[in-house]
């Protein structure tokens, strides 16, 4: 019988204010299978404790994207885990081949671990032949060249670079962005509506601070749609405005990087409408959520997760150490139709020849023994 979906502090059983969890070795969770996606977010202490949870008998799944940003603390868990070699044994090749139908290549000696790995090819997000993917391609290859051409060639269509745009020009396109949803708003459209009408737009940042920073974006762009009367109510909360939760509610069942809908009922009132893991919406009063931001941008980071028909990635003006190819490459992927970058030549170039590097040594302790060519699963399987 299904659980449905939870995150995993609360399938745990986080309890606020400790660091343990309910549930580890004893006792563990009560399932069979587990399924685990968007795993590349999971940080190395947080796996270690889902695995201690899990009862002796179940099957781990665990689905996700190497290639893009690793855990905001310490660990590349995913990555690590895909770090051995693009080979399966023998018996594993001709069992894939017999139920899919391709031949996968296969190597005598591979580690256990590598029986368990399959790397998924083909894309439902976006068009295999579009811009986006090959602007994606690009940057998770490290060919700067081509992630350069790719935006110097493209129409406008599917992408589009602004490599010079003044700031002040930049601020007007993207509030532009959302100016048809505020009008909405105002005109009493549903939270259905106005939820959907977000999920079209996402405005992604190198930065959370700074002048290209989703903080400072956030203002910039209310201020340009008050401007243009787009938004009439004083005050921070109005009909139209995009949230993002930023700090865990569990007894509300709302989580850091929620994102929602601002919305008046027929008698004025204010509501913030959450998906819930069905997808229905969700109502609740301003002063019940934890802490929220607007969200007419966010940073990558956040963005982790979520898709959106048309993104803008912002990119800073200068070098910075955020930048790096694994976060361009996050960006670029959450597009669905058109991705737009703003951001000059040396920056963009910047980003794709920037690795993240994770000392964690967990891919050593996976696939090899420190000093010696044996496989450490050799002694755990």
């Amino acid at each position: 019988m299904s659980r449905g979906a939870a995150n995993l502090p609360p399938l745990l059983c986080a309890v606020p204010g400790r660091t343990p969890f309910r549930h580890h070795r004893e006792p563990p969770l009560a399932l069979d299978v587990l399924v685990v996606d968007e795993a590349s977010m999971i940080d190395l202490a947080l796996m270690a404790k889902l695995l201690d949870a899990l009862p002796p008998h179940a099957r781990l799944i665990v689905l996700g994207d190497k290639d893009q940003l690793a855990s905001v603390e310490a660990g590349a868990v995913l990555h690590s885990l895909c770090a051995g070699p693009d080979a399966c044994s023998p018996a594993a090749a001709e069992r894939l081949c017999t139920l899919t139908g391709y031949e996968m290549p296969n190597v005598a000696d591979v580690p256990p671990l590598a029986d368990a790995i399959a790397f998924l090819r083909r894309r439902y997000r976006f068009a295999a032949d579009s811009a986006i993917a090959a602007l994606a391609d690009a940057a998770r290859d490290q060919r700067v060249d081509a992630a350069l051409g790719v935006l110097a060639n493209a129409d406008g269509d599917e992408a589009q670079w602004y490599a010079d745009a003044d700031y002040g020009s930049m601020v007007v396109a993207l509030a532009d962005r959302y100016e048809e949803l505020l009008r909405a708003a105002q005109a009493g459209a549903t939270p259905e509506n106005l939820y959907a009408m977000l999920r079209r737009q996402g405005v992604l940042c190198a930065h959370r601070t700074g002048p290209y920073g989703a903080e400072t974006l956030n203002r910039a762009i209310e201020s340009e749609l008050r401007r243009r009367g787009a938004i009439l109510e004083p005050g921070s909360w109005f009909p139209g405005r995009p949230v993002m939760v930023r700090r865990n509610d569990y007894a509300a069942r709302l989580y850091n990087g929620d994102l929602g809908i601002v919305c008046a009922d027929a008698d004025g009132r204010l509501g913030v409408y959450f998906p819930d893991a069905s997808g229905e919406l969700r109502r609740f009063p301003p002063a019940r959520l934890p802490g929220c931001d607007s969200a007419f941008a966010m940073t990558v980071h956040k963005s982790q997760g979520s898709e959106f028909e048309s993104v803008d990635f912002v990119l800073p003006a200068q070098r910075s150490r955020i930048l790096s190819r694994e976060l361009f490459y996050t960006a670029v992927t959450r597009a669905i139709r058109q991705v737009r970058i703003w951001g000059s030549a040396d920056i963009v170039r910047a980003s794709l020849t920037t690795p993240v590097v994770r000392d964690s040594a967990l891919a050593e302790r996976l696939w090899l023994r420190p000093g010696k060519k044996v496989p450490v699963q050799a002694a755990l399987f």
